[in-house]
């Protein structure tokens, strides 16, 4: 147990380096090829988010598989940091316990309020009248928009 949470510590902090050079690339990509498309910017943040999953995964599975590596970390860590300010093993099981708990206490929490959110806004859907379609029908073709248009009202969203 003691080497599943030094992989995953380890992972953790390998993973706060990684997912900073990502950003920095998309940061770069953006400036350099702007993305005007709201979509393509949302593609383009789904395939770094994807990215990051797998180094993350790569990472824990590299410092799992070779307990060498990660005792050689472990060691460089020893040179670079004196040994009476390491952590005690349970302190960083109790942590990491703890962080796995809050991460999974905060995605049901995020779950439970989509659900909540999406269920209030259907409830609250109102066709929009005749003429409001028409004329967005109109301008979809003036625009060249080939896709059917869809205008519902609802009092959830209010704008000044």
């Amino acid at each position: 147990m003691a080497h599943i949470m030094h992989s995953f510590s380890l992972t953790l902090l390998h993973s706060t380096w990684q997912a900073l050079l990502l950003f920095i690339l998309y940061k770069a990509f953006v400036t350099i090829l702007p993305l005007s498309f709201p979509r393509a910017r949302k593609q383009l943040l789904y395939i770094i988010l994807l990215g990051q999953s797998v180094a993350s995964l790569f990472t824990f599975s590299v410092l799992y598989f070779s307990p060498s590596f990660a005792l050689d970390t472990t060691y460089l860590l020893a040179q670079i940091i004196p040994v009476k300010y390491f952590i005690p093993a349970y302190v960083v099981n109790t942590c990491m316990w703890i962080y796995l708990l809050s991460v999974s206490v905060k995605c049901l929490q995020l779950f439970i309020q989509w659900r909540n959110f999406q269920h209030s806004l259907q409830g609250t859907l109102q066709k929009a009248p005749a003429e409001i379609r028409l004329f967005a029908a109109s301008m979809a073709d003036s625009f060249g928009i080939k896709r059917n248009i869809k205008i519902w009202y609802t009092n959830s969203v209010a704008s000044p």
